[in-house]
């Protein structure tokens, strides 16, 4: 036992000596690894020396937890210096081992350098998700640890993610962030802030905002740090204003070399010689740039390689060589996708994740989509058909698949307009097929492209809010992200009253720092699986046996996809379903136009004109609807194109004795099948409401608008029993701290909707004026409304003008005042399309009441009201021109049938049914007990 005693403390006498000589030892190392690491002109060889010098420290201080400082930085520093020799795969080891141990200690700033420099390894070695998911992750300790190394890099890193995912208006508010953080006494700043302004110039450049991105560019040029790139992409601006001779003057500004800067240079110089028509010198130059790229050495897969393919396709389809430009699709396609090979013209990759730039592969996608397309045109054969609508239903999943990593509605928005002609001419191609064929799997592509398109960023924005109030999130997280929502509503507000320059600045770093803090909290929410399920960009699942399935009885859907020549209608009801691609001809499209018109340019004193055009549009529809939608009384529409301004109640089924559909027809409107099937069905208490009438007794002169008088709005909000506000009650403060829990808000007022601007400013509902000189006091803007959270999912009735009229946001439909209240959690909207005359809207809106007291639907009590006013003998035929009374319309959710509201006397009812009940039981009980024989 002494003996044992004995080893055992010499064992640990020497472990503890030798502990205190690693101690001593790995510090010599770690001091002579610095000195090389802070060289300013460090050679490979003396690089090597300290790899080895901190692989050195790291095996000493392996099990020494009192130094692991030093430690997990020699992890770092060693990465790094691989990094810098743009050996990735070298450094992986160091930051991966890094990150295990600094996340064991819960080590806050070497977590972060870790994720952040192993996310910089990911990107250049093309593993895109890798690095978002490490970058985001470095991000989001930003929001509790302060003085961390390298923010700029971080944010410029995030910026350059968000922009190769076409995520722009993202992007540019992480290259701002990395402009303030910068350090304008440090040698470095001209070169970062050239860096960074030129990729926030860039960022304008993919929004089409090319002016702008012009303005950056040249500002630049007073820099001395005047890079290749810089002239390049100045060229590349004045290239796609279509100024080609400045274009070539800042390229040729370039002189030749062996890199990637340089053949990028040579596809933009073809492709101007190809858009001036010199296509032989196109040819050459690209062919040029092609070899280029395969000399330069580390490009197994390249994009830029890609994109040399692309241009070359979009040549030879110039040159009608329309095989040869499929083959060159292909090509480009072989080098962005690790894994496919094409033996076929018509051959696919069989993912769209497996690939190195989604977006350029996307683009490739479209390309080798529209060429094929073009093929069944002129071929009309059932096989080209097919070749087309597979690759467009790639080249929309790889779209959708690009939209699900946006994090904010702007950038679908935006994907989406820029790319509407694409998703039009997939779903006609799947309408022309399905006619042809009758397949289901032709009618079940159609759902798949335009679920993908109409009304999705309304779908995925209601569903992401199911899922917030169904507990998913945790409360504290709902919270800040509705704070700084609202943060953002503020500071917009400022941004478009602020006159000083200097004010604008500072407003707009704020505002970029708040959509940074929105930007990092939303991919917190990611983490919960049942969040990120719900936020799906489209509906993958919904067949047509769905939609059979999902419709009550008695009501049938058509949905319409408006193309330049053409229109594609789709309908379906509980028993059949049909899909057509119908040309109108020319009187038809007349009638549309003048049917418009008629409706939203009234001229008091003059006969209404409209009668004629309306009767025609009534007729193309019903000839060419088949009679299973037509015979049905209850009609729910997703219009498109210019029917988004035609109200269907309008339309004149006799134009003899001017009976119009809304005396047979309930109708209903939505922007996606998806969006109408995602609601929840509420009930609704009718003594819980907000009404609002500001402009009930006089005219109001205000921040240079002239109110006038509504004298039949407090009539309108009367029917009410809950909250009415008039007058100077009806402030927008009043209506933000009472009408968001109502079940029903009901505002009488003025509202203005600019339908050719996307300016959230420009689109608002008056309230009460309570500053003369400040706008914003009394402006419910459609950005603010888009930042509102209603819990209760309450019915909204904006008898207002022009509430449903807005900017055509594409498949989005319109971007108005109603479509902002469903986005925020409304369940339906009652509102109008133009300026309307209140005396005949209180009518419609106190008959309507009347009727959802009595246990109607809002879709038929609404009908009925319209009904009841166009049937009352007392009023002057003079107002029952349907420009006094279609402006009203029903935007939302569809009644499966039951009311979906209910009095507070239904309480009452309850305890007297119940009382009746009990007596009934006592009365039998006494019967039994005293009476029976």
């Amino acid at each position: 036992m002494r003996l044992f005693k004995t080893a055992f403390l010499c064992i640990c006498v020497s472990l503890l000596l030798s502990q205190q000589h690693n101690s001593v030892l790995y510090k010599s190392y770690y001091e002579k690894a610095i000195a090389i690491y802070e060289d300013d002109d460090p050679d490979a060889a003396s690089e090597l020396k300290a790899i080895q010098y901190f692989d050195t420290v790291i095996t000493l201080l392996q099990n020494q937890p009192q130094h692991k400082n030093h430690l997990l930085d020699s992890y770092v520093k060693a990465g790094n210096i691989y990094q810098g020799q743009k050996k990735y795969k070298e450094a992986m080891p160091y930051y991966h081992k890094g990150l295990q141990l600094s996340t064991l200690t819960k080590d806050s700033l070497f977590i972060y350098q870790f994720q952040l420099y192993m996310g910089a390894a990911k990107y250049s070695l093309n593993e895109i998700d890798s690095a978002r998911y490490l970058f985001e992750q470095a991000s989001i300790i930003t929001a509790s640890v302060t003085d961390l190394p390298d923010l700029t890099i971080l944010y410029n890193s995030l910026g350059i993610i968000y922009y190769e995912s076409a995520n722009y208006r993202r992007a540019i508010d992480y290259f701002e962030k990395a402009v303030n953080g910068l350090d304008k006494y440090d040698e470095t700043y001209d070169e970062a802030y050239v860096s960074f302004k030129n990729n926030i110039a860039g960022c304008y450049l993919k929004l089409k905002e090319f002016r702008l991105a012009l303005d950056e560019y040249l500002k630049l040029l007073r820099y001395e740090q005047i890079t290749e790139g810089l002239l390049q992409n100045i060229g590349h601006t004045y290239y796609n204003l279509k100024l080609y001779d400045s274009c070539l003057f800042y390229l040729n500004k370039i002189q030749p070399s062996e890199t990637l800067t340089y053949a990028r240079l040579l596809n933009e110089k073809a492709r101007v010689f190809m858009n001036k028509n010199f296509l032989p010198q196109a040819e050459v130059v690209f062919d040029s740039a092609i070899h280029l790229i395969r000399r330069l050495p580390g490009y197994y897969k390249n994009k830029d390689k890609a994109n040399s393919y692309l241009y070359r396709s979009q040549l030879a389809e110039k040159q009608q060589l329309y095989n040869e430009a499929v083959s060159w699709c292909n090509i480009a396609l072989q080098e962005l996708h690790f894994t496919f090979k094409a033996t076929r013209a018509t051959d696919l990759p069989a993912t769209f994740t497996e690939v190195i730039s989604p977006v350029t592969f996307f683009e490739v996608l479209r390309q080798k989509a529209q060429l094929l397309y073009q093929q069944y045109l002129e071929t009309g054969t059932i096989q080209s058909g097919e070749a087309a609508l597979q690759t467009w239903l790639l080249a929309v999943k790889t779209a959708n698949y690009i939209k699900s990593d946006f994090d904010n509605d702007e950038a679908s928005l935006f994907f989406n307009s820029n790319y509407s002609k694409d998703y039009q001419t997939a779903a006609a191609l799947a309408a022309r097929l399905f006619e042809r064929t009758g397949a289901a799997v032709h009618m079940n592509a159609f759902l798949l492209i335009t679920e993908s398109f109409k009304g999705n960023v309304l779908y995925m924005n209601l569903n992401r809010n199911n899922a917030k109030s169904s507990g998913t999130i945790p409360d504290s997280l709902v919270k800040k992200e509705y704070d700084l929502k609202q943060l953002l509503a503020v500071f917009t507000n400022r941004l478009n009253t602020t006159v000083s320059e200097e004010g604008a600045k500072i407003i707009q770093a704020k505002l970029t720092d708040i959509r940074f803090q929105l930007s990092r909290l939303h991919r917190q929410f990611e983490a919960y699986p049942d969040y990120s399920d719900a936020a799906k960009i489209y509906n993958d699942s919904l067949q047509i046996t769905d939609v059979q399935q999902k419709l009550a009885n008695g009501k049938a859907v058509l949905q319409m996809l408006w193309l330049d020549t053409a229109v594609v209608l789709f309908t379906a009801s509980k028993d059949n379903y049909s899909l057509q691609y119908v040309q109108p001809d020319s009187s038809v499209l007349n009638a549309i136009r003048l049917s418009t018109q008629s409706l939203y340019q009234t001229k008091e004193g003059l006969r209404f004109a409209g009668y004629e055009p309306l009767h025609t549009v009534y007729t193309f529809l019903t000839e060419t609807l088949p009679r299973d939608f037509t015979d049905h009384k209850h009609w729910v529409v997703l219009p498109d194109g210019p029917f988004n301004y035609l109200p269907f109640e309008s339309l004149v089924t006799d134009k003899n004795t001017r009976n119009y559909i809304a005396a047979t027809k309930i109708i209903t409107y939505h922007y996606s099948l998806s969006a109408m099937f995602s609601g929840r069905t509420v009930k609704h208490d009718l003594d819980n409401t907000f009404a609002a009438a500001p402009f009930h007794k006089e005219a109001v002169v205000a921040n240079k608008n002239n109110f006038q008088t509504l004298p039949y709005s407090d009539t309108e909000i009367e029917v009410w029993s809950g909250k009415k506000m008039k007058g100077a009650q009806a402030t927008k403060q009043t209506f933000l701290q009472q009408g968001a829990p109502a079940h029903i808000i009901h505002l009488a007022t003025h509202a203005i909707a600019k339908t050719d601007s996307l300016k959230t400013d420009q689109t608002y509902i008056q309230f009460f004026p309570v500053a003369a000189n400040n706008p914003d006091q009394s402006r419910l803007y459609l950005h603010e409304l888009y930042s509102m959270k209603f819990p209760n999912q309450p019915l909204v009735i904006l008898s207002a003008c022009e509430t449903a009229a807005g900017t055509d946001g594409g498949g989005e439909g319109l971007l108005s005042l109603s479509r902002a209240f469903l986005y925020s959690g409304c369940n339906g909207i009652i509102s109008s399309l133009w300026k309307a005359e209140d005396k005949t809207t209180a009518y419609i809106i106190q008959r309507t009441h009347y009727y959802l007291k009595n246990g109607f639907s809002v879709e038929e009590a609404l009908h009925r009201g319209r009904k009841d006013f166009l049937m009352d003998e007392t009023i002057d035929a003079r107002f029952k021109t349907p420009d006094y009374w279609a402006h009203l319309i029903y935007i939302g959710a569809v009644d499966s049938g039951e009311s979906m509201f209910k009095s507070s006397s239904d309480g009452s009812k309850w305890a007297y049914t119940l009382f009746i009940l009990l007596a009934m039981a006592g009365l039998h009980w006494y019967v039994y007990k005293y009476l029976s024989v």
